[in-house]
């Protein structure tokens, strides 16, 4: 009986600390870095972000069909417990997931109380946050701080945005929760953590948790003089740490689905700048930013699937959200803005479940439209750690479309793919990468040259369209980058440069792509090995079925056909194998063949491969 009356007595002065801290706050300075603060709510969608989207939604259509889904999912949020920790079958929901699943619900619900003026969402939010700070995560030794900096991010939206409503003991919880299990945690790992931190790695990591950090130092400023001027400022520091590896033309060099990843928050970190800080402090001026997104939008096939390079999923649709609405304000891009609406609206029209981040793209709704252009550039290079090179035959969905690559294996996220490519027609991919593999396979992140990472079929040369030389793996520390682009008359050819990535078995790769007036790509291959007897395969996997006719494949799917054609060696054919992984631990790879060219024994160091893909 004693300890329960303890208990209450301690909760109640904790309560009444909290009111009295609050209280002694507005009487403190109110500016960051020097500029006066904002009043709430001032993360991500101000007030007069809000009037604006109000004034949208009597005259837009786009904008409409986004409020209903949000209101719907609103709806449904509100049925829902507030309790997230097991899937329906049972198993536990991973720590990162639980965040994510938080940050898609405090974003939702609080946007809707906002739009709707209805107190049951703010109600919600508040329930879900009382529960949210009974989790383990807010502990002083995070295990995964990607999950804690995901979950601040849901936490400082659902406070700024629903301020008026919650009660000031909670509110007063919650700040002395996220500063002591967070930004106090932040602030020592500006000050000692190494280039291995969250806080300054050259991975996603860097700016998702900065961008963290910002969102809750921003969303309590008034109550923590400095702590925001502290912590944005650290943030600015090192989140070019990951953010240079975006120049020169803003290539990801992680891949498109971290590219969305990357960008969503960064894209965050970049709004709550402008809007409190009336600048982004020079992160937009860095070169690649402004141009990431029309990378992003150029790099889309025309069957509106990405390139999914490295740890990506295959098969994978584009990103659809609101990065791409805050780039298209921010830099003047109406073209990426039109790219962004297709594909929500087309999310929106197969009634497919929203998540995370989505309802931004209502608060930053952008309806410009670009004017019209005949497009007419038919390969675009974009320069990066992974030099990307486009051809489109055309704009239309049955036009040819090759997207090749460079490399680099011992980035983040990367496999032995340099001077991969994919290729489409008709819409259909016929040429294709299987993706990534499962992250909790042992050695999975051992990435160094001989590293347990390359012990796997999807991480090799093995699974990719490019070459296997003396049936080895990629260099590791090997670089393929984009060396020349000649254009003629007759074609438009760009080549690639994969000596460094095959230095143990040759002097010299060199990887041709052209595209001819008459819509037909080749691939020529140069290779230059270092010995005599050597053997070069030409790799391609395909989910096509494969008929052979000694120097020609055909391809066959849904209904249509898509013809190879080897032009040289003049003794060279075509053979097949099914794909399959290396060890029974690995995800199983399915209805894939693999179509090769094997020169074997080679009489001679030089050699040449040149195939025709197309009609």
């Amino acid at each position: 009986m004693k300890t329960k009356y303890i208990s209450i007595l301690l909760l109640g002065l904790l309560g009444s600390f909290f009111t009295i801290s609050s209280v002694v706050a507005e009487t403190q300075s109110k500016s960051v870095l020097g500029r006066e603060l904002r009043s709430h709510p001032r993360l991500l969608f101000t007030d007069s972000d809000e009037i604006r989207v109000n004034n949208l939604l009597k005259t837009n259509k786009f904008a409409k069909k986004l409020s209903d889904k949000l209101h719907r999912e609103a709806d449904y949020l509100l049925t829902v417990p507030v309790e997230y920790r097991f899937y329906e079958d049972g198993s536990k929901v991973p720590p990162l997931h639980i965040s994510r699943e938080y940050v898609y619900r405090m974003i939702t619900l609080s946007m809707a109380y906002r739009l709707y003026n209805d107190d049951r969402y703010a109600e919600k939010v508040k329930e879900s946050l009382e529960y949210i700070f009974t989790l383990p995560l807010w502990n002083t030794k995070p295990e995964h701080f990607l999950d804690v900096a995901e979950m601040t991010t849901a936490v400082a939206i659902a406070y700024d945005w629903t301020y008026d409503y919650l009660p000031e003991s909670l509110k007063g919880k919650i700040r002395f929760m996220v500063k002591r299990y967070v930004l106090d945690h932040a602030v020592k790992e500006y000050r000692e953590g190494d280039d291995t931190s969250w806080a300054k790695r050259r991975t996603n990591w860097n700016v998702v948790c900065n961008t963290g950090m910002s969102l809750g130092a921003l969303a309590f400023a008034e109550d923590y003089v400095g702590l925001a001027d502290t912590i944005i400022t650290n943030a600015v520091r090192y989140m070019p740490n990951c953010l240079r590896f975006f120049a020169p033309d803003g290539v990801c060099y992680e891949g498109p689905a971290y590219w969305a990843y990357t960008n969503m928050y960064l894209s965050m970190m970049m709004k709550a700048m402008d809007d409190n800080l009336g600048s982004c402090m020079g992160i937009d001026t860095l070169p690649g930013i402004s141009n990431t997104a029309r990378f992003y939008v150029d790099a889309t096939s025309p069957s509106k699937r990405i390139f999914n390079f490295g740890d990506c999923t295959e098969g994978i649709l584009p990103y659809a959200g609101p990065a791409y609405f805050y780039f298209s304000g921010k830099f003047q891009q109406p073209e990426v803005a039109r790219f962004a609406r297709e594909t929500i609206m087309s999310l929106l029209d197969n009634k497919e479940r929203t998540r995370w981040h989505f309802f931004l793209s209502l608060a930053w709704c952008d309806i410009s439209k670009p004017e019209e252009s005949t497009r007419s550039e038919k390969v675009k290079i974009y320069r990066g750690i992974n030099d990307i090179v486009i051809f489109r035959e055309g704009h239309k969905k049955d036009d040819l479309f090759l997207i090749a690559k460079g490399g680099a294996p011992d980035m983040a996220h990367q496999q032995m793919d340099a001077g991969n490519f994919i290729i489409e027609r008709y819409g259909i991919r016929w040429l294709e990468d299987l993706g990534a593999d499962n992250y909790d396979l042992p050695g999975f992140w051992d990435s160094k040259d001989g590293g347990k990472r390359w012990n796997y079929f999807r991480n090799t040369n093995y699974s990719h369209n490019t070459l296997i030389i003396n049936n080895n793996r990629q260099y590791v520390p090997g670089r393929a980058y984009v060396t020349d682009k000649v254009e003629s008359k007759k074609q438009t050819s760009v080549a690639i440069d994969l000596t460094s990535v095959y230095q143990k078995d040759a002097d010299r790769v060199i990887r041709r792509f052209s595209l001819s007036n008459k819509g037909l790509m080749i691939v020529g291959d140069s290779i230059y090995l270092k010995d005599t007897e050597g053997s070069v395969c030409w790799n391609a996997v395909t989910s096509s079925k494969v008929l052979l006719d000694g120097k020609k494949a055909v391809l066959e799917k849904d209904g249509k056909k898509f013809v190879l054609q080897i032009l040289s060696p003049k003794n060279a054919k075509f053979s097949t194998t099914e794909a399959k992984p290396f060890t029974p631990f690995e995800n199983p790879v399915t209805g894939y063949t693999l179509l090769q060219i094997r020169l074997d024994d080679c009489p001679e160091k030089e050699q040449y491969i040149e195939v025709q893909l197309g009609e």
